[in-house]
């Protein structure tokens, strides 16, 4: 899924404002949206002339600035959230705006973090690029910018009030370095691995690891089916093993660590629960617990419903025969 809307800054501030809020509309109605409709239009036809008012500062101070490109309300599916803006110049900058706020909310700011951290893990065309979140609180007043501090690709937070946002892209676009492809940049395959709780419950339903995700590894079903190899060798030896399974964020080490629990317990592996599967995230526990348990309940219902319909196909059959 594209951005509901994409375009150069000089043609995005030629149009007239009703014209991209119509384009707003009509995407958000096609991806299924019905609630918070008249909030949310509310909401661009504030933002889209006071953003267009920046892209136009820049446009008018900036050699070349015209070229970069505008995004808005990019979706993130595993956030189940969409970007309001990014502006692709020479960086990827990542805008959070919060229209008519006059303070800045720390939710907020790990909100706009959030975005950046997952763009760069599962976003192709955001991959090894800097990327740098800024809440935007249109009443506020701005704050100094400081030098950012990249840490795996990801720039701390920038703040920017009521002036302030095309100053501070400015000044994080670099000159003379090459601009990034607006149109690439947003067809970029992203592809994020399932949560657990979706991970588990599908595996325990009987599909592969590869059927849930395009994740980065190719090697997930042969990384569990190795990892089950050495817990075998290590009970028949009597010996023990530590093993380390390494992998880029989204390469699928969570799904490989499930699959390796499921498969030694289908195998025969595991004996009298001595395999477990871990985590410190307790509330994750009781809701994986829960969500497994009305799993196999579905499951099992599935199949006495099968087993009641192939009972009636095999009655009706007699009945039709005689």
């Amino acid at each position: 899924m594209t951005a509901y809307y994409r375009s150069s800054f000089a043609d995005f501030i030629r149009q007239e404002p009703q014209t991209v809020i119509g384009q707003l509309q009509i995407k958000y109605a096609e991806d299924g949206f019905a609630q918070n409709y008249l909030a949310q239009t509310r909401a661009w036809a504030e933002l889209v002339p006071l953003l267009q008012t920046e892209v136009q500062t820049l446009v008018n101070n900036v050699a070349g600035a015209g070229n970069w490109a505008i995004l808005l309300e990019f979706p993130l599916y595993r956030l189940q959230r969409r970007v309001d803006i990014v502006a692709l110049t020479t960086s990827i900058v990542v805008i959070e705006a919060k229209v008519g706020e006059d303070r800045y909310v720390a939710s907020d700011e790990r909100q706009v973090e959030e975005y950046c951290l997952d763009l760069r893990d599962f976003h192709e065309g955001s991959r090894g690029k800097a990327l740098f979140p800024v809440l935007w609180a249109t009443h506020a007043s701005t704050q100094e910018y400081q030098s950012p501090t990249l840490t795996d690709f990801v720039a701390s937070v920038y703040r920017v009030g009521t002036t302030g946002l095309a100053r501070l892209i400015a000044a994080i676009s670099k000159p003379g370095e090459p601009i990034i492809n607006s149109r690439e940049w947003d067809v970029s395959r992203y592809h994020p691995v399932p949560s657990v709780i979706q991970a588990a419950t599908s595996i325990f339903a009987g599909h592969d690891v590869r059927q849930m995700a395009q994740a980065d590894a190719s090697n997930l079903r042969e990384a569990a089916l190795h990892i089950v190899d050495l817990i075998a060798w290590a009970r028949q030896t009597n010996k023990r093993a530590l093993i380390f399974l390494t992998g880029v964020p989204g390469s699928g080490k969570t799904l490989a660590g499930l699959q390796a629990v499921h498969d030694a317990i289908a195998t025969g592996d595991e004996q009298q629960g001595d395999i477990v599967y871990l985590s410190g995230n307790t509330p994750l526990v009781t809701v994986l617990r829960e969500a497994l348990a009305r799993s196999e309940y579905r499951g099992t219902a599935s199949k006495r419903k099968q087993k009641l319909c192939m009972m009636f196909d095999a009655q009706f059959e007699r009945e039709s025969s005689t």
